[in-house]
């Protein structure tokens, strides 16, 4: 095998590593993105329960 022959494998080898490591890249950022807006929502969710629930209480108790 020649040293060009080898150069050209490694170099294709290596730009189809790189494709396979970005697309790995792009699909761990995207879980990490969709988890994030799920916490987020369920936590806007759970602080809009709580405002709905428990603030006229704690109004009343203020008030009084």
């Amino acid at each position: 095998m020649t040293k060009t022959k080898t150069i050209h494998i490694l170099r294709t080898w290596m730009l189809r590593t790189n494709e396979e490591l970005m697309i790995n890249i792009i699909t761990v950022m995207t879980a990490l993105i969709s988890s994030t807006y799920l916490y987020i929502s369920y936590f806007v969710s759970s602080l809009t329960r709580f405002t709905e629930t428990k603030l006229p209480q704690l109004e009343r108790w203020l008030v009084t």
